[in-house]
């Protein structure tokens, strides 16, 4: 019987053989990874993690606890996937990104950088979370599709907080937004008009749902 050790000494694991007959990371017996996913060599999957699907394994991520990765969903880079967290559909976490709690990520969403969802979130559609970001319950997120010519529009609250938006290829704060649509043509936000006039009736609900998450911070300790 063979054994390898994920952290807390050996435990009897094996080698995943990946669809096309490569030797892939180890799987710890108590965990299961379906003969049509594939894990990397330096990727691990161990406690009662579930690999299914045509789910994906790369790097070093590692799938653990009572984690579910299934569909097309991919887990790259040094990201983890623990607790009893699920990635579904086409959904990608990578870079440092951590998924845990009972949160779920499906559809086309995306965690980057040191993203870190947890509790009960829930991200779906195409959601994208980057460096900073601390989402623990689904009111964490805000996301909306068919906005201006950058046609989505995404904040998402960060630690201690904060707030990041993403538009498009721009990304930054509130106050950011605001002062580049106060500027002529500044990244495209007043052109054509009608698209300024789409953020800036947005802003006040932006701006309401960011102080809900301040407030939540200063009363959390």
């Amino acid at each position: 019987m063979s054994t390898f050790d994920f952290g807390e000494g050996p435990v009897p694991a094996h080698q995943h053989k990946n669809p096309r007959g490569r030797t892939g990371g180890w799987v710890a017996d108590t965990a299961h990874v379906a003969q049509t996913a594939y894990v990397a060599t330096d990727a691990r999957v161990f406690g009662n993690a579930v690999v299914s699907g045509f789910a994906q394994m790369f790097n070093s991520a590692q799938a653990y606890e009572n984690a579910l990765i299934f569909g097309d969903a991919q887990l790259s880079g040094k990201a983890r996937l623990y607790g009893a967290a699920q990635m579904s559909g086409s959904a990608r976490a990578g870079e440092s990104a951590r998924l845990h709690g009972s949160a779920q990520v499906s559809d086309s969403a995306r965690l980057l950088g040191s993203a870190q969802v947890s509790g009960i979130a829930c991200l779906r559609g195409d959601v994208c979370v980057t460096d900073g970001a601390e989402v623990l319950v689904p009111h964490h997120v805000i996301h909306m599709d068919g906005l201006g010519e950058n046609g989505s529009l995404t904040m998402f609250r960060t630690e201690g907080g904060g707030h990041v938006v993403r538009a498009g290829c721009w990304s930054g704060t509130l106050a950011a937004m605001r002062d580049n649509l106060a500027t002529p043509d500044a990244y495209g936000w007043s052109s054509p008009e009608r698209h300024c006039r789409e953020y800036l009736l947005l802003l006040p609900l932006l701006e309401a749902r960011s102080a809900m998450w301040v407030w939540e911070s200063q009363t959390a300790h």
